[in-house]
């Protein structure tokens, strides 16, 4: 490194000092926090901008990047297909709508945030009190916003319209199969990039959250371009390569928190090139990143304030989100769902077998790299650096006191491991001899084993009807769409970002319970133009009546009329009601849990009537 290099590299470090002292000392608890909620929105403003310029400057310094266009001629029936089935998943066999509740709902809520006030503020409570919906109550979401900020920009672009995140989700996912297509290529050619992109396409879950308000899809996507970076760094170590690559990071940690394990290949790249004889630039971008990433240390204050890991719904956690004490478990939950043939799971076996078998001689074909490195060009290490990446996001996963895979509500922590086992897959079949006359029927095999086994399975749609609480939120944006109603009032349990985004004040039916008056006083001035109530209901065999649940009960001075019931199971179904009238004659009403003996005999019943009413079917 030359005398200039080494000062560079001094005020790299020093930036990066500085970007720690603010992101962990400076500003710390509730006081990062508020930082997080006010500045995010310009500092990711930057980052983005930033990222467009560097990639500018890389296509232009490429000089024929025309010729390279033309030399993708070849490309088009490989990748016409892959996109061709990208587009049948994605836009034909899925509908979009909220997949994971309550994360996408507060995405969109961010985004809406975000669009209005330049603020990454989640709105609890709002009312409107004849100027527009003004918020009460809210908090800052524990999730990075790139997503929900991108969101806003199409916000921006063609007014609020809440289904901008599902559209920018399908073309996030079509991007993807661009981006695995590019990447495949550098491991196999042709073959490689239809057979990556392809294999990844096999397994519901990315046409499933292809069509979902959240970021898993666009995490994917920066998880393959921070593996395209790598490849253009080091086959070409410029000062525009390497701040292209940094800044993918950048906006790669801001998707989802565990996306941090990356900086380790993003690190590792700049030694191997270094070794190679490519001592880093550091050029004015490459410098700024470490500012970049401040937002994302204050954000981590989150995780002391309460309880942000969800920690109590496994109290068997006792506390501790990662440990090796999980790791046994969620390495059997990992291969329960790999090998899965439920028509719930949204796996392929195919990829898992071809991905799995295909593993163990991917990490030979690295140690013979290792062995004669000084031959092999610096560019063949990026796969197995964004390989590497992978693997440490899989580890932390099974470190994870929730990372089960074949747990419907966290399925989709299992995405980046797809692309781990389709790496590999393709890494290892592109150097067998005997494929290599067969590589267009390959392809076709993979076309008609998307057709036979994933058509069906996403058409059948199992492991979303299994969701009724996505579903229930599904039909209250549809209801909320034909039913527009200024200075409405909705008491409900759950959903209560789903509600705000149709502009519609919300309340818990704990809050109504503990201070009736409140509600009651409302009620007498009519403040609102009308009051609807949103219950989980069950079936009591027993006495043949519907009522709500144990923590949906608003108690006996309140009175409704059913708007419409959504039916889940023969004994279970969502109600929406209209709230016709409130009286005051039990001042002191509180609900009162069932007994254990109660709750036994509740549930004995209910099996009984499930077990007849199956043998009644006709």
């Amino acid at each position: 490194m030359t005398k200039d290099g080494a000062k560079r590299l001094v005020l790299f470090l020093l930036i990066g000092l500085l970007a720690v002292m603010l992101g962990k000392v400076v500003w710390r608890g509730m006081a990062a926090v508020f930082m997080f909620r006010d500045t995010v929105y310009w500092f990711t403003f930057a980052a983005v901008a930033l990222w467009g310029w560097a990639g500018w400057r890389m296509i232009r310094a490429w000089g024929g990047w025309a010729e390279r266009l033309r030399s993708w001629k070849g490309d088009l029936p490989w990748l016409g297909t892959a996109l061709l089935i990208t587009v049948l998943a994605v836009f034909v066999h899925q509908q979009p709508g909220l997949k994971i509740v309550n994360d996408e709902p507060n995405q969109l809520a961010t985004a809406k945030a975000l669009f209005e006030e330049h603020e990454a503020s989640l709105v609890y409570r709002a009312y409107d009190s004849g100027q527009g919906m003004r918020a009460t109550n809210g908090i800052v979401d524990k999730r990075p916003v790139l997503y929900a900020w991108v969101v806003a920009q199409a916000h921006a672009l063609t007014g609020y319209r809440e289904s901008n995140g599902f559209w920018v989700t399908r073309f996030m996912t079509v991007f993807t199969t661009l981006a695995l297509y590019a990447l495949g290529r550098r491991l196999a050619g042709r073959f490689g990039g239809a057979v990556l992109a392809l294999l990844l396409l096999l397994a519901p879950m990315q046409a499933h959250l292809g069509n979902s308000g959240g970021f898993e899809m666009m995490n994917l996507l920066f998880i393959t371009l921070l593996g395209l970076g790598l490849c253009w760094y080091l086959e070409e170590p410029t000062v525009d390569n390497e701040a292209w690559l940094m800044l993918t990071f950048v906006l790669l940690a801001s998707l989802r928190y565990e996306s941090v394990v990356f900086v380790v290949p993003v690190a590792l790249a700049f030694l191997v090139a270094w070794r190679g004889g490519h001592a880093p630039k550091l050029g004015w971008m490459m410098q700024l990143t470490p500012l970049l990433l401040v937002p994302r240390l204050w954000l981590q204050a989150i995780f002391g304030q309460g309880d942000s890991w969800q920690l109590k719904s496994k109290p068997e956690a006792q506390g501790q989100p990662f440990g090796l004490q999980y790791f046994y478990d969620n390495v059997g939950h990992a291969l329960n769902y790999a090998f899965s043939t439920e028509e719930t799971s949204t796996n392929s076996v195919v990829l898992s077998a071809l991905g799995l078998s295909c593993a163990g001689f991917w990490v030979m074909l690295l140690w013979k790299r290792c062995k004669r490195r000084t031959l092999a060009p610096l560019v063949d290490w990026a796969p197995h650096l964004l390989w590497f990446g992978l693997s440490l996001h899989l580890l932390l996963m099974m470190a994870y006191f929730w990372g089960q895979f074949d747990d419907p509500l966290t399925q989709r922590l299992a995405l980046p491991t797809h692309l781990w086992l389709g790496i590999a897959a393709v890494g290892v079949l592109g150097t067998a001899s005997f494929l290599r006359r067969w590589r267009p029927q390959a392809v076709i095999g993979l076309a008609v084993v998307f057709a036979v086994f994933t058509v069906p399975q996403l058409e059948a749609n199992r492991f979303y009807m299994l969701n009724y609480t996505a579903r229930m939120q599904n039909k209250v944006r549809e209801w909320m769409k034909q039913n527009r109603k200024p200075g409405r009032l909705v008491i409900n349990n759950m959903g209560s970002s789903t509600w705000l985004s149709g502009g519609n004040a919300v309340v818990t039916v704990l809050q109504i319970q503990t201070m009736p008056e409140r509600i009651r006083y409302q009620w007498k001035h009519h403040t609102f133009t009308e009051v609807l109530y949103l219950a989980a209901e069950e079936y009591d065999p027993r006495t043949n009546v519907w009522s709500p649940v144990q923590g949906d009960r608003l108690g006996p001075d309140f009175d409704y009329e059913p708007v419409w019931t959504m039916p889940c199971t023969p004994l279970n179904r969502f109600t929406l009601f209209r709230i016709t009238a409130i009286r005051d004659d039990h001042p002191d009403w509180r609900p009162t849990p069932p007994t254990a003996e109660q709750s036994g005999e509740t549930n004995k019943a209910r099996a009984e009537y499930h077990k007849k009413w199956l043998e009644m079917m006709p």
